[in-house]
Formats: C-alpha cells, structure tokens, sequence
C-alpha cells in the first residue's frame, strides 16, 4: 500500500513537471509572438513615417506644386 502510494506521489510530480514545463514553453512562445507582432508593427509605422517624409521632401523640392 504504501509502495503505491510512494509511486502515485513520484508519477504525479513527474506529471506536474511536465506539465509546468509545457505552460512555460507555451508562454515563452506566446511571448516571442507578441514580440515579434510589436516589431512588425514598428517596423511599418517606420516605414511609414520614411515614406511620409520622402513625400514632404518631394513638396519642398518640387517648386510647381505650390503651397498647401
């Protein structure tokens, strides 16, 4: 009786090992998705902000459009 008990116990630590070790991979993952999502996003304001100021150069150096 107390064998298996001792057994049951060891088992259910391995389990919940396990299975702390899996939520935590899960959340780095989450976490790498998040941050990758934040830098794509970043990365296309910036581009953008390159591209709005590439056009207000453009109105600067293009006297024939006038003022606006």
């Amino acid at each position: 009786m107390i064998e298996g008990l001792i057994r049951l116990v060891v088992v259910n630590r391995a389990v919940f090992l396990v299975m702390v070790m899996m939520n935590a991979l899960i959340v780095l993952h989450l976490v790498d998705e998040r941050d990758r999502i934040h830098n794509m996003r970043q990365a296309a304001l910036h581009g953008e902000t390159i591209q709005w100021q590439a056009e207000q150069q453009e109105d600067v150096d293009n006297p024939a459009h006038g003022n606006h």
